[in-house]
């Protein structure tokens, strides 16, 4: 089933939503042109100037586990939400594009570096070492299984937990990442602009066009609870079979099937997507 959720559900203008995310006490986060949406079968609350948003543009959003929500727009600064309110503006060097949280807070991207960002302000992530991956430009962050933190980023993509990072970068075929995600049993499915690869027991394999995606240039990746894969790209929406990726891998078939539904073409939004707690993505 595919409900759609528009200006009758209360969802303001046309070509206005960026992004969404899950949030922790259930329904979901809205990015759009008009300010920051939260959304749980029928529209609850806006934030945006009326709250003391600086704009009311806001491309991404992230309540943490805390209450607390994160909002980044279209200038150089971080604003933090409590009960309705900005409650903290942090300026940045560079555009922040991505958010995630771990066991000891929220994590931002800021061009091609990591901050750790709360009320109090933003603090570059502490590597072991002093040693930092070399990511060039990051793209998304997502949750590891393990309290870890994935990057994808223009060279590949970054494991970082704990001050430690492991990358897989264009050596290992990985170039152009713009998602990432991890399932719990430790697969890593990884989209970019020429294909989906997976991460496997420290195994990378890759599907492309000729192996039977209707799309290469992939904005996102969202596993369902029935086996398959939900696949956003600039073309629309379609459908993969993790048994038939796995039989594809494996050498059993030649090619992949992927089931195409007719959406709009994602020119304009952010590379988002999520599940809910309730299931639904």
């Amino acid at each position: 089933k595919f409900p759609t959720y528009s200006t009758q559900e209360g969802i303001p203008g046309d070509d206005a939503v960026h992004s969404v995310s899950a949030s922790p006490r259930g329904g979901l986060w809205v990015g759009t042109t008009v300010g920051a949406l939260y959304f749980n079968h029928g529209l609850n609350s806006i934030y945006s100037t009326n709250s003391g948003l600086t704009v009311p543009y806001v491309k991404r959003v992230l309540e943490a586990k805390n209450g607390d929500v994160f909002v980044l727009s279209g200038l150089n600064e971080i604003e933090v939400l409590s009960e309705g309110r900005v409650v903290a503006r942090h300026a940045t060097t560079n555009m922040p594009v991505a958010l995630v949280e771990d066991s000891k807070g929220v994590v931002a991207s800021i061009g091609w570096d990591l901050f750790r960002v709360s009320r109090d302000g933003l603090v570059p992530y502490e590597f072991t070492n002093g040693q930092r991956p070399e990511l060039w430009w990051v793209v998304n962050l997502a949750p590891g299984r393990d309290d870890s933190i994935w990057a994808a980023c223009v060279n590949g993509i970054c494991r970082v937990k704990d001050g430690t990072f492991k990358q897989w970068t264009q050596r290992d075929g990985l170039a152009d990442a713009r998602w990432v995600c991890e399932e719990h049993d430790g697969t890593v499915w990884v989209g970019m602009a020429t294909g989906i690869a997976r991460l496997q027991n420290g195994n990378i394999q890759k599907l492309r066009r000729q192996d039977g995606l209707l799309d290469p240039n992939i904005s996102a990746i969202m596993p369902d609870e029935r086996g398959n894969l939900w696949v956003y790209t600039l073309r629309g929406l379609f459908r993969l079979n993790k048994k038939n990726v796995d039989d594809f891998f494996r050498g059993r078939i030649d090619h992949i099937e992927c089931t195409a539904y007719e959406c709009p073409e994602g020119y304009g939004q952010e590379n988002s997507a999520c599940r809910t707690p309730d299931g639904r993505i």
